[in-house]
């Protein structure tokens, strides 16, 4: 989330070398709180075309991410997505969404405590 550029060659390199369907997501939201701001960004990352010309990497498409959000694993652990999908109507979901705590993101907001954590951490060292 912090460096376009570097995110676009790790990707690329693991679509194009690894393989697309062999790509899965994963957090360390256990240590950090909701994952949803990195989903989001992913949601709505792309490789340019100049790295996709440049480099050969793929087009980060809605199906690559969809099988890197969930669909390459539900093929490795043999599950069925379709089978375990249930149907809820807009209103429904409005409900749950209503009823739940805003989702918060854990760990420094500004550049200022990410300065502060870092050197809580590093021992002064930047």
């Amino acid at each position: 989330m912090r460096n376009p550029t570097a995110a676009a060659h790790v990707l690329g390199k693991l679509l194009t070398y690894i393989g697309t369907e062999r790509v899965l997501w994963g957090t360390d939201s256990i240590w950090f709180g909701t994952p949803q701001d990195q989903i989001q960004a992913l949601r709505l990352f792309s490789i340019s075309e100049e790295f996709q010309e440049r480099y050969g990497y793929p087009a980060l498409t809605d199906d690559i991410k969809r099988g890197i959000f969930g669909l390459n694993a539900a093929r490795l652990y043999d599950v069925d997505p379709v089978a375990g999908a249930c149907e809820v109507n807009a209103g429904e979901l409005e409900l749950v969404r209503a009823a739940l705590p805003p989702a918060r993101t854990y760990g420094p907001e500004t550049a200022a405590e990410a300065a502060r954590l870092i050197v809580a951490h590093q021992g002064g060292l930047l």
